[in-house]
């Protein structure tokens, strides 16, 4: 690195260390006709700087010259000036880990994560607010968000200890609707937590896998163990399910992340058994405008496990997989073949063309550092061209399942570190 981009780089981050809670720009609602933002110019075609800038106090907005991100009020992708690739939400939601983070290993321990919400700032990790489970329950064990960069839904649950007998109705999941206001001047104003009317049945079936839709009207549960996928409507609790078998979900509430929408809201994105295997899923497109209750009959597949993949275990090839907003664009992680690592496999992050199941690119193939640090993609811009993600390098980790110990903006090339706490274990954007 040249002595200029030193120079750079260190006072960039003397500024980012001034920055305090309550010079973190306040939220603007969106509006369809406000001007957009620019993003950074091209200054003779030449690349000043590869790295983030933290923060930005006078504009409010965090630009990288020459095919960066910007962090700007709203979800979708706003390509703007200079080759930005995408607009960054200036907030988002992260499950966790309280106390040691120790669970789910033997008698003594939590049958779950134990978690609480917080809400950061994108471009410094400050904490805006801190939300605990609201009683009875004692954990949050599910996060998604909608496309406004303020409201988000939270699954929560009662903590069990490994070995404990429970009651049957002990095991309940409830659903909560948060809002967000970070321009209140007041700590406790800045989240606003509510109860949904929303209702697994059987009470003690457990919610996978869950996604908010874009316009924050309806909640998509991957429900088991009756392995369906069902549609809330958030304000009157009302229910549509369909009903089929092998749907892919992670080992752990949290450690899924695949159900996703198109901005349209007609749309629902899952992992699903293919009709004629039990063990190379694919990736379905639910038509939530379909009839019936057939979850095969009302989805296509998208895009079939690679035929070069083999499963590797219970879990499969897939282990995530998301489609953009604009419904071209299937971004997946998977687990492939990794013959330098003694016959073992490693994670590899790859596009898919949403309409030809065909690869587009592949952004990485890595290890797996550790079980903790598994690669999510947490956040996409409207075509895929900017991605948050995190468990892509190793590090330090608390407890055993977490969201990894470092998260980035990747896009067009550039992998931008974000700051990011190690105790993670979910977050949405």
């Amino acid at each position: 690195m040249n002595t200029l981009d030193e120079r750079l780089r260190a006072a960039i981050r003397a500024t980012a260390e001034e920055i305090t809670p309550e010079s973190v720009p306040p939220l603007r609602a969106r509006s369809a006709r406000r001007a957009e933002r620019p993003a950074a110019e091209r200054a003779g075609g030449k690349r000043l700087w590869r790295w983030l800038v933290p923060a930005c106090a006078a504009a409010a907005v965090i630009a990288i010259v020459t095919g960066s991100v910007v962090i700007s009020g709203g979800r979708a992708a706003r390509p703007g000036v200079g080759g930005a690739v995408g607009s960054v939400p200036r907030y988002y939601v992260a499950l966790e880990l309280t106390g040691n983070g120790k669970c789910c290993l033997g008698a003594g321990q939590p049958e779950t994560p134990v978690t609480d919400a917080v809400v950061r700032a994108t471009a410094t990790g400050t904490v805006l607010a801190r939300i605990t489970p609201p009683q009875p329950y004692g954990t949050f064990t599910q996060i998604t968000a909608a496309a406004d960069d303020r409201t988000f839904v939270l699954a929560a649950k009662k903590v069990h200890m490994m070995g404990a007998r429970m009651g049957p109705r002990s095991d309940v999941t409830g659903f909560f609707l948060l809002h967000l206001d970070p321009a209140s001047g007041e700590p406790n104003g800045r989240a606003h937590l509510a109860p949904l009317p929303i209702t697994l049945q059987p009470a003690s079936a457990e919610a996978t896998d869950i996604a908010l839709s874009p316009d924050a009207t309806r909640l998509a549960v991957h429900v088991e163990p009756r392995s369906s996928i069902h549609l809330f409507t958030l304000a009157t609790g009302a229910d549509r399910g369909w009903y089929g078998s092998g749907l892919g979900e992670g080992l752990y509430p949290g450690d899924n992340g695949s159900l996703s929408w198109t901005r349209d809201g007609r749309t629902v994105a899952f992992i699903g058994t293919t009709p004629n295997s039990t063990r190379r899923p694919g990736v379905f497109l639910l038509n939530t405008a379909a009839p019936g209750t057939s979850l095969l009959a009302s989805s296509r597949l998208a895009v079939p496990t690679p035929a070069a993949i083999p499963p590797f275990d219970f879990e499969g090839a897939w282990r995530q997989a998301i489609i953009t907003d604009d419904g071209q664009t299937i971004v997946a992680v998977l687990a492939v073949p990794a013959p330098r690592l003694n016959g073992g496999f490693g994670q590899e992050l790859a596009m898919f063309s949403a309409r030809t199941g065909k690869v587009l690119r592949t952004l990485n193939h890595i290890p797996f550092y550790a079980a903790t640090s598994r690669e999510r993609v947490l956040w996409a811009s409207h075509s895929g061209d900017a991605l948050i993600v995190s468990g892509s390098r190793p590090g330090a980790s608390v407890g055993r399942f977490n969201a990894g110990p470092s998260a980035a903006i990747v896009g067009r090339g550039h992998v931008i570190p974000i700051r990011w706490s190690n105790r993670i274990f979910a977050a949405a954007w």
